[in-house]
């Protein structure tokens, strides 16, 4: 890197610790898993439910994988959460900008995402990442299943249910 930038010490730092190969290596991994688990959920799915069940599967995850980061901040953990996330939000961006006519809550999503990216790969001590993907995830939970209900069984009781839960949640 200092072949390229010719800058103080402490930039150059700070770019070296974001810009870790393995980190970005990692999430382009992640990212493959999501388009994976993508494939096999539009095996018996339509395309909407099967993306809605990958952002269910990413949520669950998230909640959890920070739940034992705020419980056990180990940086390794931490490591874990952001190349999750990054993964899924890069997938999402991606799928938007491959299969959706671009409109402005869309180019919304794709602010929120590669925000979201960059504060999650900033220290969470200062940034608290771990602590917005936890909450900001839990409260998406319930969205997932009123959707599901909504395209597939309008008139469940389960759809009621989750109704009640997302208008908590919110």
């Amino acid at each position: 890197y200092s072949i390229f930038f010719n800058l103080n010490n402490k930039f150059k730092v700070n770019f070296i610790y974001y810009l870790n190969m393995e980190t970005c290596v990692n999430t382009l991994i992640s990212l493959g898993h999501f388009k994976t688990h993508e494939f096999i959920f539009s095996q018996f799915q339509n395309q909407k439910l099967a993306r809605n069940s990958v952002a269910l599967l990413h949520a669950i995850i998230t909640v959890v994988q920070n739940l034992f980061y705020m419980k056990i901040p180990h940086p390794k953990l931490y490591e874990l959460c952001k190349i999750w996330s990054s993964g899924y939000f890069l997938w999402d961006t991606l799928f938007i900008l491959q299969q959706e006519k671009l409109n402005i809550l869309r180019l919304a999503y794709i602010y929120h995402h590669l925000t979201a990216i960059y504060i999650i790969n900033k220290p969470p001590q200062f940034y608290h990442g771990d602590t917005m993907l936890f909450w900001g995830e839990l409260s998406n939970i319930p969205s997932y299943f009123v959707y599901y209900y909504l395209h597939t069984n309008p008139e469940s009781s389960e759809l009621k249910s989750w109704l009640k839960l997302q208008k908590w949640f919110y």
